[in-house]
């Protein structure tokens, strides 16, 4: 091994001890550790090793209780969800008044500030937004959204707070397809017959959950809707769950530290409330989209210019100085001198990797903790100093 190499793994391996188990302390404050990101739960003994008992599970399939959530109750109080609800016709027989997917949310901690049938004017919607963790939109069959709620709706988007657009069979899509053509260049479209129960993807076929995922975690089965839309796939967007029809009926967005959900079946919340996992998935989905692993429990950004560090009396932040600090333990070699922020993100991604952190290239607590422990070489120090690293 080179002495390069070996400086470099000792360095990680200091600072992985240096931080201990913070990684696994803040997973384990917001999500319930237990079951992360597993779908098919079993009991353990006080060992962990796993029993041949399933956990209780429900009439449906799904595991049975809130501590089978992906988030703990009560975990996102002060956060808000704005909710465009502009679809309020009846949904069978039933009123659709989100009051179930609200109390559903509420057991989480979230709040809610909802605007029913219409939107309002753009500056109202903005003012809210700033407050608000995500957005929902509830699409109606005529579009009700203008171009200056888009712009609105695509700054919070491109800011990393999470968005759910939510449309149905034709014509109950048209504010989600000008919102989702505008974000994820595709769009939902058709009359495919559900009211079906699906289970968990399989290899072999094109039907239910994806398995594995924070969303669908304590999911085994979920009701689809009654009659629903097919979103086209494309590259930006990841499936979530097909249909009984082997259509794909939602699928995510999950890059550059933003997230979306993209739906064609809002009757979920309205129809069947009762059966098969729709109060869990909501529950989950809006955790997932408060995007914890980029805001943390503050709110606050973790891109590359949101931390800086003193050197001398003077503060430095951004690209440069992040790409300093992996420079001095052998994950960036270019000259810093023209730094491209992907390179930096890339470089940043490695060395998450390496400390078993999740590699999202942002500046989380975990990620930051480790980094800003790293000293500086004076040679180092003065480059930073050269190159006014100010976060631009």
């Amino acid at each position: 091994m080179k002495n390069n190499q070996f400086i470099h793994l000792i360095t990680v391996l200091l600072l992985s001890a240096f931080v201990g188990n913070l990684t696994h302390a803040v997973e384990k404050s917001i999500y319930n550790e237990q079951i992360l990101n597993q779908n098919i739960i079993y009991q353990k003994d006080d060992k962990g090793n796993i029993l041949n008992e399933r956990v209780p599970s429900d009439e449906y399939g799904n595991a049975q209780g809130n501590q089978f959530d992906l988030a703990q109750d009560g975990v996102f109080k002060g956060y808000t969800i704005a909710v465009l609800h502009l679809c309020i016709e009846r949904c069978r027989s039933k009123k659709f008044d989100f009051k179930q997917p609200e109390t559903a949310l509420v057991e989480k901690g979230f709040s809610i500030v909802r605007w029913a049938n219409n939107p309002p004017n753009p500056e109202i919607l903005e003012d809210t937004l700033k407050k608000a963790s995500q957005l929902w939109i509830i699409s109606d069959r005529t579009r009700k959204l203008n171009h200056e709620h888009l712009r609105i709706v695509k700054a919070f988007f491109n800011s990393g707070k999470g968005v759910y657009i939510w449309g149905d069979n034709k014509p109950y899509y048209a504010d989600a397809n000008y919102i989702a053509k505008s974000l994820f260049g595709t769009t939902m479209s058709g009359n495919t017959p559900g009211d079906k129960t699906v289970g968990l993807q399989t290899s072999d076929r094109k039907k239910g959950l994806l398995r594995n995922h924070l969303i669908t975690t304590g999911l085994e089965y979920i009701y689809e809707g009654i009659t629903i839309a097919t979103i086209q796939p494309n590259n930006n967007l990841k499936p979530l769950i097909y249909g009984s029809a082997g259509n794909l009926v939602a699928a995510i967005y999950d890059k550059d530290g933003k997230r979306a959900i993209l739906d064609g079946g809002f009757t979920r919340l309205c129809h069947k409330w009762d059966t098969a996992g729709t109060g869990r998935y909501v529950k989950n989905a809006a955790a997932w989209l408060v995007n914890y692993e980029r805001f943390g429990k503050k709110g606050t950004d973790n891109t590359l210019s949101s931390r800086s560090i003193v050197i001398d009396g003077l503060s430095f932040k951004g690209p440069c100085l992040v790409a300093a600090l992996l420079a001095e333990i052998g994950y960036f070699n270019t000259d810093m001198k023209n730094i491209d922020a992907k390179d930096v993100v890339d470089a940043l991604r490695a060395f998450q990797k390496d400390i078993h952190v999740s590699p999202t290239g942002l500046l989380d607590e975990q990620t930051w903790t480790k980094l800003s422990a790293i000293k500086l070489s004076t040679r180092r120090k003065s480059r930073i100093k050269e190159l006014r690293c100010n976060g631009k």
